[in-house]
């Protein structure tokens, strides 16, 4: 076999073994911000903003999800918020409330968890699911602003046109499944199940 021969041979099957991690990556790289899923036995449409970065320096690293259920016997009253990152100080919520600024207009919502998974121990601290709720009104107007500024815990922290422009097809979305308007009352949501055990 002559060496051109070989060097091809052995060039296509590089390609061909690099093409599975090329494709995973660009399918990351392309998966929506927000989802939909729709599930036929309970009637239930779940909309999803995948975690998105809200702020990212030395003091505090910090992502946001959002969740609302509408249809079946979801209330559709809530969205849930969830965040995770870490910080240099501890965080805390002494009056269990999540503030906004909205084109300088207050708007809150409400906290159910944060406790930081290395509780006690030194900085970084870790926080994996702090969870918070709003009404989809209240985020609504949050997501129609042009500054949003958000308060979280000690932090002070403005929203870049990039999370606003994912909350507003968030929005979207929202109303889109949701025919009977956007509710404003604060119902809690369920607390989540014990890891590992029944809800």
């Amino acid at each position: 076999m002559k060496r051109s021969t070989i060097l091809f041979i052995l060039i296509a099957a590089a390609a061909c073994s690099s093409s599975p991690n090329r494709n995973a990556s660009q399918a990351k790289a392309s998966s929506p911000a927000i989802e939909s899923k729709f599930d036929r036995f309970s009637s239930i449409t779940t909309i999803v903003m995948n975690p998105q970065e809200v702020i990212n320096n030395r003091e505090l690293t910090l992502r946001m999800s959002l969740e609302y259920k509408t249809g079946g016997h979801a209330s559709g009253s809530v969205v849930d918020m969830t965040f995770d990152g870490e910080s240099a100080t501890q965080i805390d919520f002494p009056d269990s409330r999540l503030y906004f600024l909205a084109d300088g207009a207050s708007i809150t919502g409400e906290m159910s968890l944060c406790l930081p998974s290395n509780l006690g121990l030194s900085a970084p601290y870790k926080t994996d699911a702090c969870r918070a709720y709003i009404s989809p009104l209240r985020l609504d107007r949050i997501a129609e602003s042009q500054r949003v500024e958000m308060k979280f815990g000690s932090y002070e922290l403005e929203f870049n046109a990039q999370l606003i422009a994912v909350l507003r097809e968030f929005m979207s979305r929202v109303k889109t499944y949701n025919k009977d308007g956007l509710a404003d009352e604060l119902v809690p949501p369920p607390p989540p199940p014990p890891p590992g055990g029944k809800p």
